[in-house]
């Protein structure tokens, strides 16, 4: 039987096996309210131009931190609007 578990692995392996990361860069102020996010994750682009960011839970409640390795990459929060 599979499982929700399996279900969402085989959607996350669709996805990202196999891309290559093409660009890397902190969202702008503007994507991140657009999205009401309170913070500016780190985003990367595969690619197959999409754009893939961490959230802080599966409501997309904020951004998030992501863990690579033994290091973190923090999120920014900036009050400037900084559309570049």
């Amino acid at each position: 039987m599979k499982t929700g578990k399996d279900h969402w692995t085989g959607i996350a392996k669709e996805a990202l096996l196999g891309k290559v990361i093409t660009d890397v860069r902190y969202m702008t102020t503007k994507e991140s309210k657009d999205m009401y996010l309170w913070s500016q994750p780190i985003a990367f682009c595969l690619d197959n131009k999409t754009w893939v960011f961490p959230l802080s839970d599966d409501e997309g409640n904020d951004g998030g931190t992501l863990a690579v390795g033994e290091n973190l990459i923090p999120v920014m929060r900036e009050v400037s609007d900084d559309s570049q």
